[in-house]
C-alpha cells in the first residue's frame, strides 16, 4: 500500500508546489500558448487544469495524512531519538550518503536550468520554458537535497531532530518527488523515442536517472529505518506483556 502512495505523492507534491504560482501568472499575464507549438496548450486552459491537479493532490495528502494518524500514530508521535538503531544502521547510511550524491547533480542540473540555463534541457537549446516549468524544475532540485538530508539528520545522533514525524515528512515527499517524476521522464523516452527521444538530449536522460537513484535509495534507507523502528516497538511490547505476565501471582495448588 505504501508503495503506490509514495509514488503518488512524488508526482503530486511537485505540481501543488510549483503549478499555484505559475497559473496564476499564465492565467492573468500570458495569454499565449503554455508551450510552443500550434496545438499547445493555452496558458488559461493550463491553469485550469492544473489547478485541479494541485487541489486533487492536496485532496489524497490530507486523506492519507488524516488516515496515517490512525494507522501509524505511535510512529507519528515518536521523538526522533527514541528510533531504533537497528542492525541495517550502517547500511542506511551508506544508501543515504550515496543518494546525497546522486542528489546533488540532479539539483545542480535542475537549478540550472530553472535560472534560465539552456545546455542539456530537455526543449533543447532553442527551447522556450514556460513558468510553471521553470518553478518545477527548482522545486524538483530542492525536494531531491532535502528528502536526502532529512533522513540523513535523522540517522546522525548527536544533532537529532526531537520530532521524528517532521523530518519523516520531507525525506517522504522529498525521495518521491525525485524518484517518481524521473522515472516518468525516461519510461516517455523509452515508450516514445520516435516521438520524444530526439529532442531529449542525454544531458537530461543521465539528469533523470540521477534522479531516480537518488530518490530510490533514500526510499530504500527510509523503508529499512522505519521496519527497524516498528519491529523495535513491537519487541518492546511483547517483553512488557510478557513482564506482566510473569509478575502476577499465581494460586497454590496446595490446600
Amino acid at each position: 500500500m505504501l508503495t503506490p502512495i509514495w509514488v503518488a505523492a512524488g508526482l503530486l507534491a511537485p505540481i501543488a508546489i510549483a503549478v499555484p504560482p505559475a497559473a496564476v501568472v499564465m492565467a492573468f499575464t500570458d495569454p499565449a500558448p503554455a508551450s510552443g507549438g500550434p496545438e499547445a496548450m493555452q496558458g488559461w486552459v493550463f491553469g485550469v487544469v492544473y489547478t485541479g491537479f494541485t487541489l486533487q493532490g492536496i485532496g489524497l495528502l490530507t486523506a492519507f495524512v488524516l488516515y496515517a494518524r490512525v494507522r501509524w500514530g505511535d510512529v507519528l508521535s515518536a521523538r526522533t531519538r527514541d528510533v531504533a538503531v537497528g542492525a541495517t544502521h550502517g547500511l542506511q547510511g551508506l544508501l543515504v550518503r550515496t543518494a546525497m550524491v546522486f542528489a546533488v547533480v540532479f539539483a545542480a542540473a535542475n537549478l540550472y536550468w530553472a535560472f534560465g540555463g539552456t545546455a542539456g534541457r530537455p526543449d533543447g537549446p532553442t527551447g522556450d520554458m514556460n513558468v510553471a516549468q521553470h518553478v518545477l524544475a527548482g522545486a524538483g532540485g530542492v525536494l531531491a537535497v532535502a528528502g536526502a538530508a532529512a533522513l540523513l539528520l535523522v540517522l546522525r545522533r548527536p544533532d537529532r531532530p526531537r520530532r521524528f514525524v517532521r523530518p519523516l515528512a520531507v525525506a517522504w515527499i522529498g525521495s518521491a518527488a525525485t524518484f517518481a517524476w524521473p522515472l516518468y521522464s525516461l519510461v516517455i523516452v523509452l515508450a516514445q523515442p520516435g516521438d520524444m527521444g530526439h529532442d531529449t538530449a542525454a544531458a537530461t536522460s543521465l539528469t533523470s536517472l540521477a534522479g531516480m537513484f537518488a530518490g530510490l535509495l533514500t526510499g530504500l534507507a527510509g523503508a529499512a529505518l522505519l521496519a527497524e523502528h516498528g519491529a523495535a516497538r513491537t519487541e518492546g511490547r511483547t517483553d512488557g506483556a510478557s513482564g506482566r505476565q510473569s509478575a502476577r501471582p499465581t494460586a497454590s495448588s496446595t490446600p
